[in-house]
This record gives C-alpha cells, sequence and structure tokens, in this order.
C-alpha cells in the first residue's frame, strides 16, 4: 500500500506555472514548491515575480523566474528551454494566465475578443504543444488547466471570457482522451470567486461584493491559497489514474 504522503509529495518534479506573479498562479507555484517541487515561475516582467520566487523559496535554488509573454508563438520553446537548461526536465504544467473583463457584446471590439481568446485559449495550445512535446517522449507528465466555475454558464456581459473557458476546458477533455495513451494526463481546475486581482473591484464595491456571496452557498470568497492542495493532488502520484476531469472549487456555485 503507498504511504499517503509519498502520494501526494512532488520531490524530485519539475512544474511550469504561468501567470505566477500573482493571485491563483502565485498560490500553486508557492504550493508545489513546498511540496517538493522544482518550479518555473512564468510572468511578463521580472519584478512581479519576485514576490512569488521569495514565498516558493527563499535560497532561489528550487525555482526559475522565467520572463515571457505567452501569448507570442515562440513562447512555448523559449520556456521550455529555460526550464530543461536549468532542472533537466518537466514534469508538470499548470496553464493558468488569464484574463477576464465585464463588457456587453455590442461594446466589445473585435481587438477585445481577439485579446482575450489570444491568452486564455491560444496561448495554451501553443504552450501545451511545445511542452507536451516533452512530455510525451517521455511518456508521463501532468497539464492542469485553470478554466472557470463560469465555464458551463450563460453569463451576460462576459461571453468572450466564458467561451474562452468553455473552449479549453473541451480542450482539456479531447487532449486528455488524446494524450492518455502516452502516460500523460490533462486535467482541469475550474475557480470560482477568489480573491485576485480579477475580484478586487467587485470586492471593493459593497452593491457588488453582496451580489458575489449571494451567488456563493458558503457566503464567502476564497483566499488564492484553498487552490493550492487540490492543485498539488492533481500534479501528485496520487491523481495517476486521474485524467480528463475538472474539479470545481467554488464554495457550491455550481450548485446554483
Amino acid at each position: 500500500m503507498t504511504d499517503l504522503a509519498d502520494a501526494l509529495s512532488l520531490d524530485g518534479k519539475v512544474a511550469i506555472v504561468t501567470g505566477a506573479s500573482r493571485g491563483i498562479g502565485q498560490a500553486i507555484a508557492v504550493a508545489y514548491a513546498r511540496a517538493g517541487a522544482r518550479v518555473a515561475l512564468v510572468a511578463r516582467t521580472a519584478d512581479a515575480l519576485t514576490e512569488t520566487a521569495h514565498a516558493a523559496d527563499p535560497t532561489g535554488e528550487k525555482v526559475l523566474p522565467v520572463v515571457a509573454d505567452v501569448t507570442r508563438p515562440e513562447a512555448g520553446d523559449h520556456i521550455l528551454e529555460r526550464v530543461l537548461d536549468r532542472f533537466g526536465a518537466v514534469d508538470v504544467l499548470v496553464n493558468n494566465a488569464g484574463m477576464h473583463y465585464a463588457t456587453p457584446l455590442l461594446d466589445t471590439s473585435a481587438e477585445d475578443w481577439t485579446a482575450i481568446l489570444d491568452l486564455n485559449l491560444v496561448s495554451v495550445v501553443n504552450l501545451t504543444r511545445a511542452v507536451g512535446r516533452e512530455l510525451v517522449r517521455q511518456g508521463s507528465g501532468t497539464v492542469i488547466n485553470v478554466t472557470s466555475a463560469w465555464a458551463t454558464k450563460a453569463m451576460p456581459k462576459h461571453s468572450a471570457y466564458v467561451v474562452s473557458k468553455a473552449a479549453l476546458a473541451h480542450f482539456t477533455r479531447t487532449l486528455a482522451r488524446e494524450w492518455a495513451r502516452h502516460g500523460v494526463t490533462v486535467t482541469a481546475l475550474a475557480p470560482g470567486y477568489f480573491a485576485t486581482e480579477i475580484t478586487r473591484d467587485g470586492m471593493n464595491d459593497p452593491k457588488e461584493f453582496e451580489r458575489m456571496l449571494a451567488a456563493v452557498p458558503q457566503r464567502r470568497i476564497a483566499e488564492p491559497d484553498e487552490i493550492g492542495p487540490l492543485a498539488v493532488y492533481l500534479a501528485s502520484p496520487a491523481a495517476a489514474y486521474v485524467t480528463g476531469a475538472s474539479f470545481t472549487i467554488d464554495g457550491g456555485m455550481e450548485l446554483t
């Protein structure tokens, strides 16, 4: 029988986390490092990664800040090269970088739609393709896509966002089936309201904050570090038989 601590350990694993400079990405990166993984922290600016790198590993030995704009087609190869040069391997990819805004369709420009789809969907496909070649080659690995609890809901004024996340959820299922025979698992994390930059404006508006709380049966907004343990589980040996699934973490929003 496998020891539970060993099953949930990330010792020896190398992970890439995008959008690692704040919020959910930062929380996942820190949780991975504390579970034993070496972690590549990806964001657009070096300064933004300083806090995450220090929180994950003050010594700097287990973290690798990588400055990259994931919407650029060449970003995937650049990130993978940096990781292999530093750590010699890659085992886990967390596609967390994303954006959100609330605009009615008639007020949304073609450029706005392109920007949100490029970051929330196309960049994920490109980075997963680059890293996935290494995972398939070695016959093992994990891809975790951060979607949204809204991916299955019709949300007025959020059409670009929910469409991008719904597409990402289906990409997760499709790729899970495609890569299962190669020993690579692909899953999704679907968060609801977390106290991040995306929800900050709403939380600072008393009326909007009350509306947000009313949509959550637990009547609270989660802290980013609450997603860490679930992300660790999905990257660990304990989840070796889990693929194609989406794990909603939303305080019960899906029930309403």
